[in-house]
């Protein structure tokens, strides 16, 4: 059986690919994140620790109430925010914490041990997070 290449696009902001219908045309932007910087790479790349695997999609968990008591070091850090999650095209997400009651903007920014300890809690809408020393 003949095998034949086709040449594509992928996007180096979401890793989507796809075939252009028109391909003397440069994409304006990307057809799945809409990103017209869809050919540059990120200037503030995730770094390989917040790469995380997790039993729940990014969409699942993005914009969803979150509980949280996490160790830091020594410092306790708990309280009430709100999940933004991102896939990263690679098979992870990037999962961050916000608090609406911060006095920073400075999101938590979960490692794989902290994604591994999300459960449910009432509900589908609202998760907890315990990790302890």
């Amino acid at each position: 059986m003949p095998k034949v290449q086709l040449w594509g696009f992928r996007c180096e902001r979401c890793g989507h690919e796809w075939l252009p219908r028109d391909l003397e045309q440069q994409p304006q932007v990307c057809p799945k994140c809409k990103s017209p910087y869809w050919d540059h790479p990120r200037k503030d790349r995730v770094r390989p620790e917040h790469h995380v695997r997790c039993k729940w999609q990014a969409h699942e968990l993005d914009g969803k109430t979150v509980e949280f008591e996490l160790i830091r070091g020594k410092k306790p850090k708990e309280g009430v925010g709100w999940f933004t999650a991102h896939d990263l095209g690679d098979g992870t997400i990037q999962i961050l914490i916000k608090e609406p009651m911060s006095s920073s903007n400075e999101a938590i920014r979960l490692v794989q041990g902290e994604a591994d300890l999300i459960e449910t809690h009432m509900g589908k809408c609202h998760f907890i997070i315990r990790s302890r020393p």
